[in-house]
């Protein structure tokens, strides 16, 4: 298990001499930073888009605004009303107010619920991420005949950050009774949304099973196999248009070796004839990657496909040894995309060669 907090804050201000008081004021404050944290949001990860392209966590998210908007106006100390532009949100408070998207889209993508979660676009504590291997599965008798290791892998890695965030000038805090100003805004941009105390930019949440499972055979008699399972996907929430990008990705990889032991191997020097025993080393890897991206907008409620390829790998190669300073491969690597929007073409690659590799340095 591990568990990653990061908090990076740099501090800018300019002071000048007062003469009445006789001591340097401090004008302009600016805080910026960066703010990362590993993360869970594993209960949505295998949730798929319906036909139309629209998500149903998309929709928890647009729907959670509002019980996030009513928590944050419940601790507003002004009597707050109704928005102007948005009725049955409180005023300020809008559904696309930056401190109630915040909440609301990690409550639907994350574990919390949107009455629970923190309405801090810093939390706490950090969520534990995991990794998780496993080789008792050889060791089962009838396993044991033909496998020399059986190794079972899982990992799990999210991570929600926030970047570039800079103090917001044109924010206002409450006067509180006793001429302090509190945290809580008081001016309105024109949205008729609050001024948040800190402009952020974008937040993201990274989400990586890699692997989603994985089995590594050896065998008895020098096979080896694997297979893997993949898939990873990226959320970033612009504050700018209120656009949420959406990168996914699946990934199936099948691979298998095999040594063939003390193969012969005929070298001819002039007249003489040398013949050399080393073992062949052959490998195929195949691999099958499906990647998606999308585009998906609050305030026009559009859902739309933007790029996306389905990436074909075959690779095939055999290494003969046939010293410690000379090497002979064979190979041939292939690539094949199929684009998913019609805006782009398909492409392949093929490459076959052979390679002597030889080594003078000692």
């Amino acid at each position: 298990l591990t568990a990653t907090r990061t908090y990076t804050e740099s501090v800018s201000e300019f002071f000048r001499w007062d003469e009445a008081i006789q001591e340097p004021v401090s004008f302009n404050p600016v805080t910026t930073g960066n703010f990362s944290m590993s993360y869970i949001t594993v209960n949505t990860s295998f949730i798929r888009p319906r036909d139309d392209n629209s998500s149903p966590v998309f929709d928890d998210f647009k729907a959670n605004r509002l019980t996030v908007a009513q928590r944050l106006a419940d601790e507003h100390p002004g009597a707050l009303g109704e928005h102007e532009d948005h009725p049955g949100y409180p005023g300020g408070y809008g559904p696309t107010q930056q401190e109630v998207l915040i909440p609301a889209f990690l409550s639907s993508y994350g574990v919390f619920s949107p009455e629970k979660i923190t309405t801090s676009p810093f939390p706490r504590i950090p969520l534990p991420n995991w990794r998780v291997n496993y080789d008792g599965l050889g060791k089962i008798p009838f396993m044991k005949k033909v496998v020399r290791n059986l190794t079972l892998g899982h990992a799990y890695r999210s991570t929600y950050s926030v970047s570039n965030f800079t103090t917001n000038l044109g924010f206002q805090g409450v006067e509180l009774a006793d001429g302090t100003e509190s945290e809580f805004p008081n001016t309105k941009d024109s949205s008729k949304n609050f001024v948040p105390r800190l402009q952020i930019g974008t937040i993201t949440v990274s989400e990586q099973f890699s692997p989603l499972i994985s089995l590594d055979f050896t065998f008895k008699n020098s096979l080896t196999a694997k297979f893997e399972v993949k898939t990873s996907r990226t959320l970033a929430l612009n504050f700018a248009n209120n656009q949420l990008t959406e990168v996914t990705s699946e990934e199936y990889i099948v691979g298998a070796g095999y040594t063939f032991k003390a193969v012969p191997f005929p070298i001819r020097f002039g007249k003489s004839k040398k013949r050399i025993k080393s073992d062949l080393n052959f490998r195929i890897d195949f691999s099958m990657r499906d990647n998606r991206t999308m585009i998906r907008k609050l305030e026009e409620d559009l859902n739309q496909a933007t790029s996306g390829q389905k990436l074909i790998s075959i690779k095939v190669n055999a290494d003969y040894v046939i010293n410690q300073r000379f090497n002979i491969r064979l190979f041939y690597d292939a690539a094949i995309n199929k684009p998913v929007v019609s805006s782009s073409f398909p492409t392949e690659n093929h490459a076959a060669g052979l390679s002597l590799r030889f080594t003078l340095a000692e």
